[in-house]
């Protein structure tokens, strides 16, 4: 019989736990932004833009800004 000996450093050894965890709160964002859709279809609320899509239409310039440059 084999002896079969694996060895995972620190390094890849965090980087495998930072990978499982960032899976698993992906999972988690996404299920619950299409669980949000799912309910606003039926209660007939549009759904609340995140906050990363209001900070973005903020930031984006307006087309009357762009023309005068």
């Amino acid at each position: 019989m084999h002896l079969l000996l694996g060895y995972i450093d620190p390094g890849s050894g965090m980087i495998v736990l930072q990978l499982i965890v960032a899976g698993i709160i992906g999972v988690l964002v996404f299920f619950r932004n299409l669980w949000w859709k799912f309910l606003g279809i039926f209660t007939g609320r549009k759904t609340e833009p995140t906050p990363v899509d209001a900070d973005v239409k903020a930031a984006s310039p307006k087309p009357e800004e762009l023309a005068k440059k």
